[in-house]
């Protein structure tokens, strides 16, 4: 994250420095008409740097430099309208988790391209990263309910008489109730929110809890994935074998014998069901909440990292399946 003198930030000529204080800024590199220009603060001056472009790292611009650089609308919100400095450890937090999830789906297509040479133990090495990347999907929730915790908290309500209550810090303790999804009435009359945000929580607690069983499952219930077989273009699961479970995602022309089907598919439809968690947040309460103008009009937040491609290819791939479910 850059760290520069409020006085010195008139100096970028990208940022609407007119409503920045208490907002952070989630980086100084911008990508505008086919040109990179970078700052960084050098004694309390900031001093522009000439770059080619950035490897791994975050940037503003007014299009993507390459295809699959990922801008996603909860982030863009979150850098542009919603980020006020209390909610800054739990966004670099989803940041991270993001960039770590293309590594993930990167590592399992290695797996799978290098399974001959891999040979014994293949099974183990599959099992391990499917259970890391359920892992990095259940953190991207509990993050997101940090900085919805943290928003909350400096919402002022118009109604006096409506007292605000406290969120939960996790997820789960959000949408359950006896371990089971509340209803959004429950919800609602338990926070005291308005309606579309109980509704958010109602409407993602069925993924949540399908994302969570399976991950307790693996990490703390002593219950291994299932087996992960070697195929001729992916690795292969079986549909109906606990506790992934059938989603129904797949298409008839990838059945295989024995009811295997591809692996691929179900790890892209996780990625592509918290990724779209997120944005249905930041759709819902931008709508109900009045957040300040953009700090950066004009441009979106992107992505750009090392393994920006497998997590481009598996949204497509998940997007595609999104009717079957």
């Amino acid at each position: 994250m850059a760290y520069i003198p409020y006085e010195q930030l008139s100096l970028i000529p990208y940022i609407d420095s007119t409503e920045l204080r208490g907002r952070f800024l989630a980086t100084t590199t911008f990508y505008v008409d086919n040109n990179w220009r970078m700052w960084i603060d050098a004694s309390e001056k900031i001093i522009e740097l000439k770059i080619i472009g950035p490897s791994e790292a975050t940037y503003f611009g007014d299009k993507a430099e390459k295809e699959t650089d990922p801008s996603f609308h909860f982030l863009n919100f979150l850098t542009q309208r919603a980020n006020r400095k209390e909610i800054l450890l739990p966004f670099s937090g989803i940041v991270d988790d993001i960039f770590n999830l293309s590594a993930s789906l990167a590592k399992v297509d290695h797996l799978n391209n290098s399974k001959e040479q891999l040979g014994k133990g293949l099974h183990r090495l599959v099992s391990t990263e499917i259970e890391y990347l359920l892992f990095l999907c259940r953190s991207i929730f509990d993050l997101l309910q940090e900085i919805i915790q943290r928003l909350w908290s400096t919402v002022k309500l118009i109604d006096k008489n409506i007292k605000k209550r406290e969120l939960k810090d996790t997820f789960s303790r959000m949408v359950l109730v006896d371990n089971k999804p509340a209803s959004r009435e429950a919800i609602q009359e338990r926070f005291n929110l308005p309606l579309p945000l109980a509704d958010y929580y109602h409407r993602q607690s069925a993924f949540f809890c399908l994302m969570r069983q399976t991950r307790d499952k693996i990490a703390h219930g002593g219950e291994p994935i299932q087996a992960v077989f070697p195929g001729d273009e992916d690795f292969l699961i079986q549909k109906n074998v606990s506790p992934l479970g059938d989603l129904g995602i797949w298409f008839d022309s990838e059945s295989r014998p024995n009811d295997l089907v591809p692996l691929k598919p179900l790890l892209h439809n996780i990625v592509l069901k918290t990724i779209a968690a997120c944005n249905d947040f930041s759709n819902t309460i931008e709508k109900i909440i009045a957040f300040p103008n953009p700090s950066i009009p004009g441009l979106n937040f992107f992505m750009r990292g090392y393994f920006d491609k497998y997590l481009y290819n598996a949204l497509i791939d998940g997007k595609s399946r999104s009717h079957k479910d």
